[in-house]
């Protein structure tokens, strides 16, 4: 009967639109959401629907205490219990809105924590369902933020064999002694995304241990958009188990994330409100008979500052106290006036819930200025009203970057983890209590700072965590002693050479720590890829590893896996043939691919086949066949960092050698990527003048050029920035009317979140149809969406050319030289540098080397010839680098290089070369070239690149002329100068 009554009542509103356009029932609609809907009715908005009909989780918990349930029972109840009510009461509501005029397709999301739904919705829309009798309020969903640090992050090395001062602040030290670390407790850090792969949280991460899924609530693997969250977790588990490097107060816990939705992130995460993160931190693996997935607490360093006491997130809080979940909040840095503890933070359903933690300086045990103040702005007397309910050291806290550094911030953000860390060391040694007795035993004890007794600056006083444990000792719960570490063993990390591997073995290092209380001589260690667990490898470990020590052990290389992604699991266990009684950090995960790609060779000429002396000049050689668009290329330099180019092609000619020198092959490679281009029908009728793309880019590589659409000519700044918004580079262009390609060659760092934006200036023309996200280059980079986040439009920036290094193009050759002999120099002289086809396309060679005792000539064409004093003709136009290679009487070898240049057919006649002389400076150049000849006169100038490739080009300039080349990739260029019908060319260097 509801049902048909929800129908009828729409039947009648397509009637009657004008009686019930302007009619709503103010008591369903929480103030501020009525206030903003009214204001712009025709936005969409996201609002939590919640329904009259509400399992009471607070009262139930108190009925299975009476039943004196265990926790794992109390749970199994609650969640199903839970989950039964929104299934059997929101089945006609969610067939009923599907109908419901002002609804945003595809918005609607069902949750079971509360029974509530949520959606996108109009004014219209929402008056329509405050007159829904189910109901009992309709609440607004407000963008979450991260507090505004007092300061922002600043580097902190790491301190080996240390603690943080702030551990030692709350005495987590002392729980250390008595053997609680957190082991086998687990926090949920609900915060703008963590960095997994952190030396200081790899090995405390549950997606170790279990399927990611249920170790990070959202469909994609662990992600971050800023430091904040990964910073937030270092506090409450990290430590780095190579040099002791201790930041987090319970460093032997795990930890599962997660990615609230932030006005100033944008993740690509299908959980995308605080409700449906927290319904999922009750029932992570999707199984309500299985508890133990459920975290121990939950940390939320963020917030808002809508001053309502929401009902929905009241109900989310209790059913998580009901769980057993403690919750803690940061109160935030919006002091140091009263009433700034805002939203979440203000709830008060009973001392402990919700609970938050202000800010003090460890080293002073002063309140932070920044720290917000309550009362509470919800219903209560006496202790309900006071907030926050403790305070922790939050004052430039060190803990981990999502860089992989380490730095310093300040906030409430980074003391409410103090406390979440002090509750994982609590439930290590009171497994079965509750959250709220935890958290209620940190209340209890708490030192009281400030104005004597309980203040809304330092609420109770700063946690003492020891203190908390005698408390409870005191209450009459015995302790569960800690698990005993004498055969414990723990591994450390898993490595790889690279994250990326062609068709070939795979070879892994692992690095573990003996922990037990004697030398180590022997360890099973278990490894396996996933979704092949029937294929498990087995290999000892022997030799001797003192106590505290840790060691890197070479696994057998893995043989034949195809193309693909994988993850490596390895378990290592049965130290000296015992148990270990704690083996959660025993195993880790670790991620690699494999493409389809074979590795590309690269070696010193076979010419070389006598003794390398010192001075020599070697030819390098690289197998690599480049794709038949001519996109590739091979490069080479001397050092690892790709800093010391030498030169490019197949072959190339090193500098003098003194000594034995490794040289390095990376192969470029050339590709385009974004939508291609704009056609007139995907225009919109207005521009937009700020935005821009997000993309992650996998690897280094240069964005060589887009290509825009602009309404008018003007100037436009063209920005790239980093995930936390700060400029990488920028270029200010001036743009004409209409379609044309920008060159930008910005040098693009590795990482996820950057963008691509217009900065300033005149506005741009972007699509609104045909997008299809993602635009990508496999193992390189892909285009994620438009900035800001939407998936329909695409902003500004079409068919983006990219230049990056093949993954499989990396190759290494050492060249081995005898110091105690120098080399002879080698010189050829030739019969003209520059030839015509239409002319005599044949040149001479001559070999003017001493102490000759052979030589091979390449003429850069495939041709070759062991002749003395050779000619050869060639037949296509291009330039050519011929190398002569010589032996010398005394055993040597070297080699000297000159370049042919061929011209077109034409019937232009022979050109001379230029007499008077020609300045070109400076040579290297790494951003400006200067051309200056001897005579007046005007000139035309190429430039060309190593093959012959015209990259810049001038007619009728004047006889001194400056080139700008910044733009330009490092590299060996030649300038070719015509002047009069003769010609000047040379060589220069652009570093």
């Amino acid at each position: 009967m509801q049902i048909r009554f929800y129908l009828l009542f729409i039947l009648l509103l397509s009637f009657l639109p004008s009686l019930f356009s302007q009619s709503y029932n103010a008591e369903k609609i929480e103030p501020t959401l009525l206030g903003e809907a009214q204001a712009e009715p025709k936005d969409f908005r996201s609002v939590v629907l919640l329904l009259e009909d509400q399992v009471d989780a607070l009262g139930m918990e108190q009925l299975m205490l009476k039943e004196n349930l265990s926790l794992h029972e109390r749970r199994v109840r609650l969640v199903r219990t839970l989950e039964k009510k929104a299934q059997t009461t929101q089945k006609p509501l969610l067939t009923a809105l599907q109908k419901v005029k002002g609804i945003e397709k595809g918005s609607i999301t069902s949750y079971w924590i509360t029974n509530a739904i949520e959606l996108r919705a109009n004014f219209g829309a929402i008056a329509e369902l405050s007159h829904w009798e189910d109901l009992e309020i309709i609440e607004g969903v407000y963008p979450a933020k991260l507090f505004d640090a007092e300061q922002e992050a600043t580097f902190a090395p790491p301190t080996p064999n240390s603690a943080e001062p702030g551990l030692k602040d709350i005495n987590a030290d002392k729980m250390w002694a008595l053997g609680y670390t957190g082991y086998g407790t687990k926090v949920f850090v609900l915060d703008s995304g963590q960095f997994p792969d952190h030396v200081a949280l790899r090995t405390n991460f549950l997606g170790n241990n279990v399927p990611v899924r249920q170790a990070w609530s959202g469909t994609n693997i662990p992600e971050t958009c800023d430091d904040h969250g990964t910073h937030v977790a270092g506090i409450i588990v990290g430590i780095d188990r190579v040099t002791n490097d201790t930041l987090g107060v319970a460093p032997n816990a795990k930890w599962i994330g997660g990615a609230v939705p932030l006005a100033e992130c944008n993740l690509t995460q299908n959980i995308r409100s605080s409700i449906g993160n927290m319904q999922w931190a009750l029932n992570p693996d999707g199984n309500s008979s299985t508890t133990n997935d459920i975290p121990d607490v939950i940390n939320n360093s963020w917030g808002n500052t809508v001053a309502d006491c929401l009902t929905v997130l009241r109900n989310v809080s209790n059913s998580l106290e009901a769980a057993g979940v403690a919750v803690v909040w940061a109160a935030g840095n919006e002091g140091p006036s009263a009433n700034t503890v805002f939203g979440h933070q203000s709830l008060n359903t009973s001392l402990v819930n919700t609970f938050t933690v202000g800010n003090i300086d460890g080293n002073s045990n002063r309140i932070a200025a920044s720290s917000s103040r309550g009362p509470s702005y919800c219903e209560g007397t006496g202790s309900l009203l006071i907030k926050p309910e403790v305070v922790a050291p939050g004052q430039r806290i060190r803990s981990t970057q999502a860089d992989g550094d380490y730095g310093s911030i300040s906030g409430t953000s980074f003391a409410a983890p103090h406390v979440a860390g002090a509750i994982l060391l609590l439930k290590e040694a009171f497994p079965e209590l509750p959250g709220s007795d935890l958290k209620l035993a940190l209340y209890r004890s708490a030192r009281d700072l400030g104005e004597e007794g309980e203040d809304n600056n330092y609420g109770m006083g700063l946690i003492d965590v020891f203190a908390a444990y005698e408390f409870l000792i005191d209450q009459g719960f015995t302790p569960t002693p800690p698990l005993s570490a004498l055969d414990d063993v723990t591994l450390v990390d898993v490595q790889t050479a690279r994250s990326v591997f062609c068709r070939g073995g795979v070879d892994v290092n692992v690095v573990f720590e003996n922990v037990t209380d004697s030398d180590l001589s022997s360890l099973q260690i278990d490894y396996f890829i996933t979704g092949e667990a029937s294929r498990v490898d087995r290999v000892e470990w022997m030799g001797n590893l003192g106590k505290n020590e840790t060691t890197t052990f070479a696994l057998p290389t893995i043989e034949d896996l195809p193309v693909g992604n994988y993850n490596l699991i390895v378990d290592i266990f049965a130290p000296d043939g015992r148990n270990d009684l704690r083996p959660l950090n025993n195993r880790l995960r670790h991620t690699f691919q494999i493409a389809d790609l074979e590795y590309v060779n690269a070696s010193i000429s076979a010419d070389y086949t006598e003794t390398i002396c010192r001075d020599a000049e070697v030819v390098l050689e690289s197998n690599f066949v480049p794709n038949p668009q001519g996109t590739q290329r091979v490069r080479w330099y001397s050092t690892d960092d790709g800093r010391d180019f030498i030169g490019e092609g197949n072959r190339v000619l090193t500098p003098p050698l003194t000594e034995s020198t490794t040289f390095f092959a990376d192969i470029v490679t050339v590709n385009n990527t974004g939508k291609a281009n704009i056609a007139e029908g995907e225009r919109t009728s207005f521009s937009v003048d700020k935005g821009g793309l997000a993309f992650d880019a996998h690897q280094s590589f240069i964005l060589r050029s887009v290509k825009v659409v602009a309404e008018e000519k003007g100037t436009r700044i063209i920005r790239l920035a980093d995930l936390q918004g700060n400029l990488i580079k920028q270029r200010v262009i001036n743009i004409p009317e209409g379609e044309s390609s920008l060159e930008l060659n910005f040098e693009v760092p590795q990482g996820d979140g950057l963008t691509l934006e217009l900065g300033a200036g005149k506005p741009l023309i972007h699509s609104n149809s045909n997008v299809s996200y993602p635009y990508e280059i496999p193992e390189t980079v892909t285009i994620t969406r438009s900035e800001p986040t939407s998936s329909f439009r695409y902003y500004f920036f079409y068919d983006w050319e990219i230049e990056s290094d093949l993954v499989c193009g990396r190759t290494a050759v050492t060249v081995d030289v005898n110091d105690n002999t120098s080399a002879e120099p080698v010189f050829f002289s030739i019969s003209a540098d520059t030839v015509s086809l239409s002319g005599d396309p044949t040149v001479n060679f001559t070999n003017e080397t001493n102490g000759i005792a052979g030589q091979i000539w390449d003429f850069g064409d495939g041709a070759r010839s062991s002749e003395a004093n050779p000619s050869h003709t060639y037949d296509a136009i291009g330039t050519y680098k011929v190398i002569l290679t010589v032996t010398t009487t005394d055993g040597c070898v070297n080699s000297a290089e000159k370049f042919i240049h061929v011209r077109t057919v034409s019937s232009t006649p022979r050109v001379e070369t230029l007499e008077e002389a020609v300045l070109v400076y400076p040579n290297p150049t790494n951003e400006f070239l200067f051309v200056e000849t001897e005579k007046v006169g005007t000139m035309n100038i190429q430039l060309l690149d190593m093959l012959g490739r015209r990259v810049q080009q001038y007619n009728e300039v004047r006889s001194s002329f400056q080139m700008n080349v910044a733009n330009l990739p490092s590299g060996i260029y030649y300038v070719w100068l015509e002047k009069g019908g003769k010609y000047w060319i040379e060589k220069v260097i652009k570093e």
